[in-house]
């Protein structure tokens, strides 16, 4: 629903003096919080005259007060709402001069079934969940039904074996995911639907899964490569008997269940390609917000899904101190099997808006490039042709893999990331 609006002539010349300019250099963007969050709304502009400001909200203008502030910074404005609690609806911001008019608006939500799924972790909720910063890890969301009533699953977090210097085929490794999936649904179900003990997982039903995030690193295009053994029924099979011929032992449960979620998943999934990277850990050590607040981080994924309407915005965020801007975005709807709707739409006004802050930082422009570089239009991911016969070794490159990821958690964690959200 974000949106702007220009009126009047943007570029205007005074007596043949330089022409006039006013014109929006970050829009306003849809925001979702939990009720009672502080939230900070954003905009910035360019002009070369003065410029009257308004704030409004449901079309009504808004004056400062307890739970309202206003602020101004050079050509940055911000409306600080105190306490979100009775603040839904749409505000818009209205900026004047002699040369025109522009407009920017957004709509803000306050939920009580807002899940956020933090790095290393996972979550259930019965109506919107969330993910942001996802890059080397992976984002599985699984969306069903338990006992007839919606659900939506989403593990934020590497994947790795147990025992990280074995070595695994590709239907060993996604037997291993499937019984770990089935560990953490249970677990999660229990606790959402406040059951007394876990739950029977043959009660979920219409199941669809969701994939993105991961590097373009061999160990992340394994994983691609294992999950997408379920495109096929013809896997389903072998894979099953993989689970059945594991052994047991207290470290390995849930077989039956894992089994079950094989044969629910199977032609039910949606795997994205690599569409960010991550820094060398020295590198992005020495770049991180910690080492220099005014850093702008590499880009990464963010999910935003509401299972009661099976819908949901996939976006690619870049972050810098002033502001959060989207260069690509992905509407998903679950309730379709068309597989045309996966295609990354590009944001050319916003990723234009980026460049002007960056034009004279060489780095973070070589950064944004790279980035820019890495999200294919087709975003499906297509399997490795005769992958389930090879065999995967873990050790030592798993291993640094995820001590760099723990690196740049604590780095990514002091940085507040505004969540942007897609309504129908």
């Amino acid at each position: 629903m974000s949106e702007e609006k220009t009126s009047g002539s943007e570029n205007k010349t005074n007596e043949g003096h330089s022409d006039l300019k006013l014109s929006l250099l970050m829009k306003l963007n849809d925001t979702f919080a939990f009720k009672g969050d502080r939230v900070v709304l954003q905009c910035s502009i360019k002009s070369s005259t003065s410029a009257e400001v308004k704030w409004f909200k449901n079309h009504a203008q808004l004056q400062d007060s307890d739970n309202y502030e206003q602020t101004q910074d050079n050509q940055c404005f911000e409306l600080i709402i105190k306490r979100s609690v009775e603040d839904t609806g749409v505000y818009s911001i209205e900026v004047s001069s002699e040369i025109g008019i522009i407009s920017s608006s957004c709509q803000l939500v306050a939920c009580e079934d807002y899940i956020d799924v933090g790095q290393e972790q996972t979550g259930i909720s019965r109506h919107i969940i969330v993910t942001d910063s996802v890059s080397s890890c992976f984002a599985m969301l699984i969306d069903g039904l338990f006992e007839n009533s919606s659900f939506a699953f989403l593990k934020h977090s590497a994947w790795r074996p147990k025992d990280e210097s074995s070595s695994l085929s590709a239907m060993e490794l996604i037997s291993n995911i499937l019984i770990d999936l089935a560990e953490l649904i249970k677990t999660n179900l229990k606790t959402s639907f406040n059951l007394p003990e876990q739950p029977d997982l043959m009660h979920i039903t219409n199941v669809q899964m969701f994939v993105a995030g991961g590097d373009t690193l061999d160990v992340d295009n394994n994983m691609r490569d294992a999950l997408s053994l379920l495109y096929e029924k013809s896997n389903s099979i072998e894979i099953i008997n993989t689970i059945t011929n594991m052994e047991d032992n207290g470290e390995i449960l849930y077989k039956e269940e894992a089994i079950y979620l094989c044969k629910q998943l199977t032609n039910q999934i949606t795997i994205l390609d690599a569409a960010t990277y991550v820094l060398p850990s020295l590198e992005e050590d020495a770049n991180s917000i910690v080492e220099n607040p005014n850093t702008i981080e590499s880009a990464s994924i963010y999910i935003n899904y509401d299972c009661l309407i099976k819908r949901g915005l996939v976006g690619i965020a870049w972050r810098s101190p002033a502001g959060t801007f989207n260069l690509a975005l992905m509407v998903i709807d679950l309730s379709t099997q068309d597989k045309s709707q996966y295609q990354w739409c590009i944001q050319d006004d916003e990723i234009k808006r980026v460049k002007e802050l960056i034009l004279n930082q060489q780095y973070d422009m070589e950064k944004l490039e790279k980035s820019l570089s890495l999200i294919p239009r087709n975003a499906l991911y297509i399997r490795s042709a005769g992958y389930s016969s090879s065999i995967i070794t873990y050790g030592t490159s798993v291993k640094t893999v995820n001590e760099d990821l723990f690196h740049r958690t604590e780095s990514v964690e002091i940085f507040v990331f505004v969540k942007k959200v897609y309504f129908v």
